[in-house]
């Protein structure tokens, strides 16, 4: 009887044994893969779209200097409307990543976004454009586009002969990045007297949008000889427009893609300005990942980066 008591002490004891040994090692993996998950370096970059060759190019270069950083940069688009600018958000915070950047859709109602992000400890910097209220983000890289817009605007107005009739096609009526390029350009052109405005509408930034509005222009104001945009993409789309109607139009935009390049060569356009795509890319990766050593960025919260007027004269 003491012998058979004996072994079941025993085997108990090997049993508890292994069982603590099991938990151990659970314990172990998991302490590890929370590690893993922890030091696997994740952020995201929410964004209008990857149909704009301005988009696509941002893309590529925040891609590039997060991998150089050790960074997996992911993409996700709004497609410029608020609602699923929201569930892109709330999305990535449920992802939890080391932090987000953005390309927000409006100056003041995408705030909420970014205070929702600050809340669950997830940092947002933002890119290309800004918003109204300051210390909701970490940063705002912003290329001066205003100053760009008023450049661009002198070259318009100097192969319009400082006089005629234009059009103007807006961005996203909502995005300040739209009004400080409008604004830009209306403190060049509206220091002309003949130089008068047709027509003011928005394309919101899209090519074939700004075609349809550019041939509902003409239809309406035939004497139109020029259209200043607030985008390269819609000057393409006014460019297209030109060449369906048999129209000889002055295009000028922003931007500086290499498809408004090639048609300044080519003699479609006048002029557009280079954002400095990939300076604004490396800076807002290098300041996230600083944010994320140090807790600071060692910089003020908007910094905005000049532009590079592109024109054939």
């Amino acid at each position: 009887m003491g012998g058979i008591i004996k072994k079941l002490l025993i085997i108990v004891f090997i049993a508890l044994t292994v069982a603590g040994v099991f938990r151990t090692v659970a314990a172990e993996e998991l302490r590890n893969s929370w590690i893993k998950a922890s030091d696997t370096k994740v952020i995201y970059f929410i964004l209008p779209n990857e149909t704009n060759p301005y988009f696509r190019t941002l893309i590529e270069f925040v891609k590039k200097s997060g991998r150089e950083l050790g960074y997996n940069v992911r993409a996700i688009f709004h497609d410029e409307e608020l609602e699923k600018e929201k569930k892109c958000f709330d999305s990535v915070i449920f992802d939890k990543p080391a932090a987000i950047i953005a390309c927000c859709v409006d100056g003041t109602r995408s705030v909420a976004n970014i205070v929702h992000a600050r809340e669950e400890n997830i940092p947002t910097f933002l890119i290309d454009r800004e918003i109204e209220e300051t210390d909701v983000a970490v940063a705002q890289i912003i290329s001066d586009t205003y100053s760009a817009a008023g450049k661009v605007a002198e070259i318009f107005v100097a192969y319009m002969g400082n006089e005629g009739i234009y059009a103007e096609l807006y961005g996203i009526e909502t995005a300040m990045n739209s009004k400080k390029r409008s604004d830009g350009f209306h403190e060049v052109l509206d220091l002309y007297q003949e130089l008068l405005l047709a027509d003011v509408d928005s394309a919101s930034g899209y090519r074939e949008l700004a075609k349809e509005k550019t041939l509902k222009m003409l239809a309406e104001y035939p004497g139109i000889q020029g259209v200043i945009c607030s985008n390269d993409n819609m000057a393409l789309g006014v460019i297209d427009a030109m060449q369906e109607s048999g129209t000889d139009l002055i295009v000028a935009g922003i931007d500086g893609t290499n498809e408004a390049r090639d048609q300044i060569l080519a003699g479609n356009m006048v002029a557009t300005a280079l954002q400095p795509i990939a300076k604004m890319a490396e800076l807002v990766v290098k300041e996230a990942d600083l944010y994320l050593k140090t807790g600071s960025i060692n910089a003020p919260e908007i910094q905005r980066i000049e532009c590079q007027l592109i024109t054939k004269a």
